[in-house]
């Protein structure tokens, strides 16, 4: 019997079958779109939750912008694209916004969040721990580059500089969500700092 694991207890026992074609047995019904409609609509909650935490601490557009991302003096109007769906990729935005109010980064995105929902996720979420962490599962669920990428419809270019830890290779949204869905993990999990607990 084979065993695939992941550092996020996640664990699935098969029977006798090679590792490709466990991958397709339990993936079978995440690929593609259908992973995005499993969670939701992207904006329609990222827009709502933002407008909510914008208008718990009674600020502005601008005043958000400056609380929460005082480092893009480029780009003034941060808080108003992602609360319009503006932006292709909110990701980077979104893990500022997590880290500062200290929520799930799921619940941002795929949720309604409350004032319960703040300050319960002390750990900061970084772009640049996913690598190591998808790294890490990878070899320890013995997953090929091309598994990954069939199951998850990303190019396997992308999948392979995800696995060279490409760090100026920008992680898109969907494909986070895709991923994640892959390994059975949360954005949390897969964007916190690797943990000798999680092996």
């Amino acid at each position: 019997m084979h065993t695939l694991k992941s550092p996020f207890s996640f664990i699935i026992s098969t029977s006798d079958f090679s590792i490709s074609s466990q991958v397709q047995h339990f993936f079978l019904h995440f690929s593609g779109n259908h992973i995005l409609k499993e969670k939701g609509d992207f904006n329609m909650y990222i827009s709502e939750n933002i407008k909510f935490l914008r208008e718990l601490t009674q600020s502005s557009q601008r005043t958000f912008d400056r609380m929460i991302f005082p480092f893009y003096s480029i780009d003034t109007q941060i808080t108003y694209k992602l609360e319009n769906g503006r932006y292709s990729n909110p990701l980077p935005f979104l893990i500022n916004i997590a880290n500062f109010f200290h929520i799930s980064l799921d619940k941002l995105i795929y949720r309604p969040i409350t004032e319960k929902d703040l300050n319960k996720v002390p750990q900061e979420r970084n772009m640049n721990y996913f690598y190591p962490n998808f790294i890490m599962v990878k070899k320890d669920n013995k997953f090929t580059l091309k598994d990954i990428a069939e199951y998850t419809n990303i190019s396997i270019n992308t999948i392979t500089n995800y696995s060279r830890k490409c760090i100026n290779y920008t992680i898109r949204l969907e494909n986070l969500n895709s991923i994640s869905t892959f390994l059975d993990c949360s954005f949390d999990e897969l964007l916190s700092p690797p943990s000798k607990k999680q092996y």
